[in-house]
């Protein structure tokens, strides 16, 4: 599982690649402490072993 978080007050991104694998029941993650109180978007998508195949993007919220 690939996660991709954006901070529009700030313009920028934050992503982590391989952070689950797509049978896993949740994941924890360490956001940037420059983010806190900001509102940030999510966004993850998923990539096999071999990297020739890709999920649909599926929008997380804020």
């Amino acid at each position: 599982m690939n996660l991709i978080f954006y901070n529009p007050q700030k313009e920028q991104y934050l992503t982590f690649e391989n952070a689950a694998e797509r049978s896993a029941k949740e994941v924890h993650l360490q956001m940037d402490k420059n983010f806190a109180g900001d509102t940030v978007h999510g966004w993850m998508h998923f990539v096999n072993k071999t990297g020739s195949q890709v999920s649909t993007t599926v929008y997380l919220g804020e």
